[in-house]
């Protein structure tokens, strides 16, 4: 998360000790140790004028990059959002407490995203609880991929967000969901995969974006990260039903048991509460947080909806998006994609390095990501690729290289190995729905 005009947060207090710059904000103490009395005075300097907030973060850099050498203003900046004691200047009608990041949210939900889902043929099945043993089985390997993905994705945030009272929650939530993957694998087991078939098996290509999604809020865009986390745990009310779903199904105990065991879990441990909880530790968001995350959270729901033809066999929507759909995205927006990946398409570095990699330029170097719009031709299918192509370059920079060059040939000819491409990927430009639940 970066800001154009940073300030301090109000009651962050901050004093200078030799080559230390110590800070305290309400029970968050941390301290900042410089190479030299001179760095740590020169970072005073910027602190003061984070004081008054009427610098942007290029004047910031112009002013004092010289005097913070061999460091920069920006690497200062990066450490202070870590730490959360900084955030976008706005006048004070704009700044809010963190709990309106969640009711904001909760409001755009009900009263944007929910009503576009009524007429939407597969959340329509689902919600009826129509789904056939081929729906609930298909359903369950995305379901497996989700709770697999986000338990990765809540170690992120823990490492990369500092506050204590955040920091505890983060952890506490992962204690509670660590494991859940290994109740979904037992149901799948039940429907009859043997484990080898498990190892084989890929999520569609929208579980895997957002995923992508999640995993890159959860290390630089926290707002969103919480957000993104009110969406997937849901609602009580969502769970009791998916519970009822499964005891009328008529599938085997072996299926439906150890998915009543997870839901149960979660209604038991209040997960329905953790965004809710998790905004109430932000010491502020602007108008600008909330607007974003509006914005990404209706893209969110936009990108899941491209699951349902896929799970629910015969269920056409809008977003029925076939191999063409992701090739002509491709030309269109392959160039803008690649350089929200230049930072860690690394496929021959080692994969710390490639991690060091994109911290630095996404957080250091302002790499911008693409911004998509739901509503324009093409947009859905480009934002599933770069989150999904994200979430790779990521976690398998060894493949990335590779699969940027395979998509290219896809589209614009001639054909190029596809030995090291993410079998999601395979799949998608596939759009063979056989091959990705087998009998």
């Amino acid at each position: 998360m970066s800001f154009i005009q940073p300030t301090l947060i109000h009651g962050v207090q901050y004093q200078r000790v030799d080559r230390s710059l110590n800070f305290v904000h309400g029970g968050h103490t941390f301290a900042l140790d410089l190479d030299s009395e001179a760095l740590a005075a020169a970072a005073e300097q910027v602190l003061d004028n984070l004081r008054t907030g009427t610098l942007s973060a290029a004047e910031l850099a112009e002013r004092h990059d010289a005097a913070l050498r061999p460091y920069d203003t920006p690497t200062l900046l990066n450490i202070l959002i870590a730490e959360m004691v900084i955030t976008e200047a706005a006048p004070p009608s704009q700044m809010r407490g963190g709990r309106a990041l969640f009711y904001e949210l909760r409001a755009h939900q009900r009263a944007s995203i929910a009503p576009a889902l009524r007429d939407e043929p597969g959340a329509l099945k689902y919600s009826r609880g129509e789904l056939s043993h081929d729906d609930l089985k298909a359903w369950s390997i995305e379901y497996y991929f989700t709770t697999r993905f986000a338990e990765q994705c809540i170690i992120g945030a823990a490492s990369q967000h500092s506050h204590p009272a955040l920091q505890r929650m983060f952890e506490e939530f992962f204690i509670e969901e660590v494991g859940h993957d290994k109740l979904l694998e037992r149901s799948l087991l039940g429907f009859g995969f043997s484990t080898t078939d498990l190892e084989h098996l890929s999520p569609h290509i929208s579980t895997v974006a957002a995923m992508g999604m999640l995993l890159r809020a959860s290390l630089f865009d926290l707002p969103l990260f919480i957000t993104l986390v009110g969406q997937l745990e849901g609602t009580e009310v969502q769970c009791r039903r998916y519970i009822e779903m499964l005891e009328r199904s008529g599938l085997p105990h072996e299926v439906i048991h150890p998915q009543i065991v997870h839901e149960m879990i979660n209604i038991e441990h209040g997960h329905f509460d953790e965004a809710l909880d998790m905004s109430a530790t932000l010491p502020g968001v602007t108008g600008a947080d909330i607007e974003r995350c509006k914005r990404l959270l209706s893209l969110y729901a936009e990108m899941r909806k491209a699951v349902y033809p896929h799970v629910f066999k015969g269920i056409a929507t809008a977003r029925t998006l076939d191999a063409e759909s992701y090739l002509g995205a491709w030309r269109t927006h392959g160039t803008a994609i690649k350089k929200s990946l230049l930072a860690i398409a690394c496929a021959n570095a080692p994969e710390v390095l490639s991690r060091s990699l994109a911290r630095d330029f996404v957080e250091l170097r302002k790499v911008a990501y693409v911004v998509w719009n739901a509503a324009e031709e093409g947009h859905v299918a480009a934002a599933l690729l770069e989150y999904s192509l994200w979430k790779v370059a990521y976690q398998e920079p060894e493949r990335i290289s590779a699969t940027l060059a395979w998509l290219d040939a896809r589209a614009f000819g001639p054909t190029a190995d596809s030995g090291l491409v993410p079998r999601f990927l395979l799949l998608a430009l596939q759009a063979a729905r056989e091959m990705q639940v087998p009998a």
